[in-house]
């Protein structure tokens, strides 16, 4: 009996000798789901903020065609259109730029540019049969301008474009009474470019009996 008991205090030192190496490794190995330790076990912590929907740029000539909304777990993006601002025609200056309202742009405002001989232009573009009879020179005539504007119109020549005029002579042709061979052109100048030349009788018949 003397000799157990003195072999107690031995067992007891090396059984807290094992709990100690043991405690120690356990400290050693990694917590599940901590950081850089996850599997498919471990829940995730989801945090959410409120979103705000994304919007089109304010800056002048974009508009919104369709407004960013929610589809269920976020906003979609909205759909934008730019429209650049519009310039004055080839020729013209500007006065003042084109303005934006918050939808649409208005202006600019333009210059006409100052009258140039189109002399050279206007020529190339007449037959050979005819024979000036005057200069080129912007016209004020009401029977040009009338059939000159039914032209422009018929063949897409803006409002804005400069008229000259000149008297030719021609081919001869018939009308009641008499014949005759003058005739009167018309050129369409925008700056120094000619959009348009159309050349026609001069004279036209007139009402009631001929005198012989």
């Amino acid at each position: 009996m003397k000799r157990n008991q003195a072999a107690l205090p031995s067992i007891r030192a090396t059984l807290l000798c094992t709990v100690l190496s043991a405690n120690v490794a356990m400290a050693g190995n990694p917590v599940v789901c901590s950081s850089n330790y996850y599997d498919a076990t471990c829940t995730p912590h989801l945090t959410r903020a409120y979103q705000t929907p994304t919007t089109c740029s304010t800056s002048p000539g974009w508009t919104t065609v369709t407004p960013a909304s929610w589809i269920g777990s976020r906003f979609s993006d909205p759909q934008c259109s730019y429209t650049p601002p519009p310039t004055c025609p080839a020729g013209w200056s500007e006065a003042s730029p084109a303005t934006w309202n918050g939808t649409s742009w208005a202006g600019p405002n333009c210059q006409a540019p100052a009258p140039q001989d189109p002399s050279a232009s206007c020529n190339a573009s007449i037959p050979s049969q005819y024979v000036a009879t005057s200069s080129w020179s912007q016209t004020t005539d009401p029977f040009l301008l009338s059939t000159a504007a039914t032209y422009a119109a018929a063949n897409g020549i803006p409002s804005w474009t400069a008229l000259y005029g000149r008297n030719y002579d021609g081919p001869t042709y018939s009308l009641p009474c008499f014949d005759r061979n003058n005739y009167r052109a018309a050129c369409y100048v925008n700056g120094s470019t000619v959009v348009g030349v159309v050349i026609g009788q001069a004279s036209s018949a007139t009402g009631g009996a001929c005198n012989h």
